[in-house]
């Protein structure tokens, strides 16, 4: 990034980067790494403006740098995930012969006014550009997510991150918007991988799952991470949905905290949000194709 610039962008190598590192539930957003890096700078031309300072025997000093514009953080509540596959690998004896995997992260500030009224704007045409790059991923990285079964596709050794996000007018590389939407892809072929149009690999079709979450509080082990808990499930290799009360949490003492009691009725705001799940969310997802 050239040294005259004030505020930070997502650069070419950032963009490389993010090609294969899996991002948190909680770190999705890039519009936290630019704040993350506006503040770093800061901070380094802080220490830069003090040591001059203390080599400079005058009563008219600078002053000290002042913060750069950072975007604004999202508040994003809900998530809806979804995996895919080539249609004809869905079997689970097939499923690790598959020559790619996507898994997709939509996020929502309101997810029953959004599935309801729509988000404004068809996700699809907003694709942000990126270098097309891909890199090979270390076997280390192979199940690190729960929402990916990455120890069952360990061939697919490539993988690339796609956003789709409105971008702010006023500061172009800021995203901005109440929703985002990012797709992790693995494949075995890194040619085809630089060139495919994953958008076209987004269909009710070629989806196993497709899972509604909430952000959620853990009163018990507070943890400044979020806590997502699953209230939808719609698993397209049985073919029915059903409610998913189950917890995706970062603490450990977390994981086993369902949404509801074994056996106590599922609320009924989760049930109305599971309705609206079944008639909307695909609509959302599939609208275009």
């Amino acid at each position: 990034m050239p040294a005259s610039c004030c505020y930070p962008s997502i650069s070419e190598s950032r963009t490389h980067e993010l090609c294969f590192t899996w991002h948190s539930i909680d770190n999705e957003d890039d519009n936290i790494f630019i704040t993350k890096m506006a503040k770093h700078q800061t901070r380094q031309r802080r220490i830069r403006h003090t040591l001059s300072n203390c080599f400079t025997f005058t009563y008219l000093r600078p002053r000290p740098p002042a913060d750069p514009a950072t975007p604004q953080i999202r508040p994003f509540r809900w998530i809806i995930t979804s995996c895919y596959l080539p249609q004809e690998y869905h079997a689970q004896t097939l499923q690790k012969q598959s020559p790619w995997y996507l898994l997709l992260r939509c996020m929502l500030t309101d997810l029953p006014g959004q599935l309801e009224n729509g988000i404004g704007t068809p996700w699809r045409d907003h694709q942000l550009k990126d270098t097309r790059e891909s890199k090979a991923l270390a076997p280390s990285h192979s199940g690190i997510h729960s929402d990916m079964r990455c120890s069952a596709f360990s061939k697919l050794r490539w993988g690339r991150r796609i956003v789709f996000s409105e971008l702010s007018k006023d500061e172009p590389q800021y995203l901005t918007g109440r929703w985002l939407i990012s797709a992790y892809l693995w494949s075995e072929s890194r040619e085809w991988l630089q060139n495919v149009d994953v958008r076209s690999l987004i269909t009710f079709d070629n989806a196993t799952c497709i899972r509604g979450l909430e952000k959620a509080s853990c009163n018990i082990c507070p943890s400044p991470r979020p806590e997502f808990k699953i209230f939808y499930q719609l698993d397209q290799l049985l073919g029915e949905p059903k409610p998913a009360l189950l917890s995706h949490a970062s603490h450990p003492c977390c994981r086993n905290n369902s949404a509801i009691p074994p056996g106590a009725p599922i609320p009924q705001r989760l049930s109305k949000l599971g309705q609206l799940m079944d008639k909307e969310a695909r609509t959302l997802l599939y609208s275009n194709y």
